[in-house]
């Protein structure tokens, strides 16, 4: 198992994530419907992904991606929120929220 230490990143670097994980999520379905989210409900967003992540609770975490999220990074790239989760697996992480 692979381990990423997210200790040593700048306040810039989580800024820059924050910015990514929002401007994908800003527009999320829900009940089959595309919802603008204001910047309130995409913080709220982002905030509960993490800790869904930090608890291991991937299915809810699954909630919310859109059926169509693509993650490019430098560590892995995916076309599908399953894939992602799956190589996401491979590392050991907690975020800080």
């Amino acid at each position: 198992m692979k381990t990423i230490n997210l200790s040593g990143l700048t306040k810039s670097n989580w800024l820059f994530i924050v910015i990514a994980l929002l401007s994908i999520n800003t527009t999320f379905s829900q009940t089959s419907k595309k919802v603008k989210a204001s910047t309130k409900e995409s913080l709220a967003v982002v905030k509960g992904f993490f800790e869904a992540i930090n608890s291991g609770d991937m299915k809810k975490a699954r909630t919310y991606m859109a059926d169509n999220h693509q993650y490019i990074g430098p560590m892995f790239s995916t076309n599908n929120p399953e894939d992602f989760f799956k190589a996401l697996g491979e590392f050991e992480m907690e975020f800080a929220v």
